[in-house]
């Protein structure tokens, strides 16, 4: 796990960094990380909010070069959602 190799800041670091940046109406299902990027995918009710998120990862010295993966529209309950994915890459 790459986490655990030398050098590497642990894996929590990063989980707390995304942490801190979610916004209200946003909201993370799933993280993949691997030796290189990070995944992120959630769901939001705003196009503006997935975005936000995406410029305040890149505002830390945490994260960089975030880009979208895909977003799709669904619904639930009457509801509309915005399911994302976004990729961003953390500073070693």
């Amino acid at each position: 796990m790459a986490s655990l190799e030398e050098g590497t800041p642990p894996l929590s670091k990063y989980l707390v960094g995304i942490v801190k940046l979610v916004p209200e109406d946003l909201w993370v299902k799933n993280i993949v990380f691997d030796a290189e990027a990070m995944k992120i995918r959630g769901s939001s009710f705003k196009h503006e909010s997935i975005s936000n998120f995406m410029i305040e990862l890149d505002k830390t010295n945490v994260f960089r070069d975030t880009t979208f993966n895909f977003t799709e529209r669904t619904e639930e309950d009457k509801q509309k959602i915005i399911d994302f994915e976004v990729v961003t890459y953390p500073v070693m």
